[in-house]
């Protein structure tokens, strides 16, 4: 009882009963041949298939996302059948954005002792609230870094990859949603150590950004990739000083230069956290959802539902 949300083709079925033909009738592969149009009213025509195939649930091969429930197909079914489908989940109503709400990093480090300082100054000159860190392996004092700034809103935590069979940062993401620097949230971001938020509005500051779409219940902010500026040694200046040298505002390439990051609402509309995006919208929310770039533009729904 359900389209695919946006499908574009036109599905068109045609049906003959040969014994009507003529004997001389020519019949022609893709549509019938020899058999006279009747008057009346055209048959309705509804195109029904079971996603079923044997040892996968349908939800691996079809996403509800995807889906859009269609009223004129759950009248024909009830028609047909006396009774009401299974209906698509209800619509979810997004709750308002909260004034002035708190916003959370989280992120993977291992061995960043001389940056860390300088991107967790810089995050908090923005109005990012706190920092919820995983580590493993350091051998250069981050860890033990981090733990002095536990006063800071600073929450380090070991990471436990080795346990979970995950690489570092994907380990850090599933262990982060225990958190209640995460579950006590409104919004959430993952970035990393040498990614740093640059906000073109107002004063700069992440409540600017989000003042300026404030319908927005994520908004992606694309990447500006820098070089190393021809530096070849370590100074102890701050990291926007030390390297100023990036890509044009439009780099075709690499491919890197089209990613993002997201800041997103922690209202329940996503089951967890991503390296670039959150992953698995909750299909309640499809409708209610609103994505934006960096520069306030909807985005496409084929970026959202994936």
């Amino acid at each position: 009882i359900a389209r695919r949300r946006g499908e574009r083709r036109v599905l068109l079925s045609w049906a003959a009963c040969p014994a009507s033909a003529p004997d001389a009738a020519i019949w022609r592969p893709g549509r019938p041949m020899g058999v006279a149009a009747e008057a009346g009213e055209p048959a309705a025509f509804s195109r029904a298939m079971g996603v079923v195939y044997p040892g996968i649930a349908p939800n691996l091969l079809v996403k509800k996302a995807d889906l859009k429930e269609e009223a004129g197909l759950v009248r024909a079914m009830a028609r047909a059948f006396g009774a009401e489908p299974i209906r698509l989940p209800a619509p979810g109503l997004i709750p308002p954005r909260p004034e002035g709400g708190q916003i959370t990093i989280v992120t993977a480090m291992k061995n960043e002792g001389p940056f860390l300082l300088d991107w967790i100054a810089h995050n908090r000159a923005i109005g990012i609230d706190r920092h919820l860190v995983y580590t493993n392996d350091c051998a250069d004092g981050t860890d033990r870094l981090l733990d002095c700034l536990a006063a800071a809103g600073v929450t380090r935590r070991d990471n436990p990859y080795r346990t979970t069979g995950k690489v570092p940062q994907y380990a850090a993401f599933r262990a982060a949603e225990d958190e209640q620097a995460v579950a006590g949230a409104d919004w959430l971001l993952t970035l990393d150590v040498d990614e740093y938020i640059n906000i073109h509005v107002g004063e700069g500051r992440i409540t600017d950004l989000l003042n300026a779409v404030p319908q927005a219940h994520a908004l992606s902010m694309p990447w500006r990739m820098f070089g190393n500026a021809d530096a070849h040694r370590y100074d102890d200046i701050p990291v926007t000083r030390a390297f100023t040298r990036c890509a044009p505002a439009f780099a075709p390439r690499p491919l890197q230069a089209w990613a993002f990051k997201t800041l997103y609402r922690n209202a329940g509309l996503f089951r967890r956290l991503g390296v670039h995006r959150p992953k698995g919208l909750v299909p309640a929310y499809q409708d209610a959802l609103h994505w934006v770039d960096a520069g306030g533009r909807v985005l496409p729904h084929a970026v959202r539902a994936r």
